[in-house]
């Protein structure tokens, strides 16, 4: 059984020195002008490869799953043209982008790359099931790929639910709000095989549509969230105020 819940010094593993660097100073932020929440966050797998499944409204989407998943780093999927830029090239990479989708968008080369951090790195990876940003704040369906790498990687799919982000920087607006409420919350990792299809329905649908369910549902999560402090402790590797207790 994968554990799940992280134990002293766990934290950014997989992340290089610029993630390591700022993820402090960017929970320090989000706490602070965005009023940042997170729940759920001892479902996120302490190690071993696991895809994050987000719904997806605004540029800042990385950024809200990766602050809350406190004992290791969040990778996220960048293009390949923007992996040649100099200098943000680099960056990216740093703040562990992997530069290996080409604008065509999911292709088998990204498909076999995704596998291989996943099974060879034990990579945590960011996904947007919808593969594009909300236009009115609604949940949209899950592109069949999502599907396919799940199958075919064989790994937990932990699904996320991000509330607020529209709000703070919604599609079509150049610049983002300084300030806003965002709550994130993580929910139980589910498997393709979790997906029983129904009545003519093929697996690669069923599980599509099962995972778009467990993240609506986390809409309505209510529980304690992560306290600050705790937040912090985690992040900095250091040792946990309640290591039975992880919200």
């Amino acid at each position: 059984m994968m554990a799940t819940t992280p134990p002293e010094g766990t934290a950014h593993r997989g992340g290089g020195l610029p993630y390591r660097f700022l993820h402090p100073i960017i929970w320090c932020w989000v706490r602070v002008f965005y009023r940042y929440r997170v729940r759920g966050v001892r479902h996120v797998p302490v190690e071993g490869g696991a895809l994050i499944a987000s719904n997806h409204a605004s540029y800042f989407d990385p950024i809200w799953i990766g602050a809350g998943v406190v004992h290791r780093a969040v990778a996220f999927m960048s293009t390949t043209s923007v992996g040649r830029v100099p200098v943000l090239g680099w960056l990216i990479r740093g703040f562990n982008g992997l530069t290996i989708l080409r604008r065509t968008g999911f292709n088998k080369d990204a498909m076999v790359e995704f596998i291989r951090v996943l099974h060879e790195d034990g990579r945590l990876l960011l996904v947007f099931p919808e593969g594009t940003r909300t236009e009115d704040g609604t949940l949209g369906s899950a592109h069949r790929g999502i599907s396919l790498l799940a199958r075919e990687a064989g790994v937990p799919v932990v699904p996320a639910f991000i509330a607020g982000a529209r709000a703070s920087w919604p599609k079509g607006r150049l610049w983002p709000s300084p300030w806003g409420r965002i709550e994130v919350a993580f929910g139980p990792p589910i498997r393709f095989a979790d997906a029983i299809p129904g009545p003519g329905e093929a697996s690669d649908d069923a599980f599509a549509r099962v995972l778009m369910e467990r993240i609506a549902i986390l809409e309505q999560v209510v529980e304690e969230p992560l306290s600050f402090r705790e937040g912090l402790r985690r992040i900095l590797g250091l040792k946990p105020a309640d290591p039975d207790r992880m919200p």
